[in-house]
């Protein structure tokens, strides 16, 4: 009897886990996006196919994309130039780690787009189109 217990109680919590509206951990097929007030907040796409965009321009010639890889404590975007950006994992938030990134192009006003240590947090689940490629 107490180990039927067990299991209905092991049972139920893994139920209660899944149905957590953010993810647990860096997964594709996600967004996150900068908590700042200042105009647009920055946002960083992961797809499931292993491509980023990071969206921290107002202008579309300025949009970096790439390559990503998921580690056990970072998350490693290529750009297609091949400029390196790390971002630290936080539980479900990515911190910008500039020592270990290659400079993020900069606006007209000489301002860095990302500022070290910026967090990024989980914004939502993408859905999935053919146009995300």
């Amino acid at each position: 009897m107490k180990k039927l217990l067990c299991v209905l109680i092991a049972a139920l919590i893994l139920l209660l886990g899944s149905c957590s509206s953010a993810p647990k951990g860096i997964n594709p097929g996600t967004i996150y996006k900068t908590t700042s007030t200042e105009g647009i907040p920055t946002r960083l796409y992961l797809r499931e196919n292993g491509r980023f965009s990071l969206d921290c321009f107002y202008s579309a010639e300025r949009y970096i994309t790439g390559t990503y890889e998921i580690g056990a404590d970072a998350v490693k975007l290529t750009a297609g130039d091949g400029a390196v950006y790390v971002f630290k994992i936080d539980g479900d938030s990515l911190v910008f780690d500039a020592a270990n990134s290659d400079e993020i192009p900069r606006t007209d006003d000489e301002k860095p787009q990302i500022a070290d240590g910026e967090k990024f947090e989980f914004f939502r689940e993408m859905k999935t189109t053919a146009t995300n490629s």
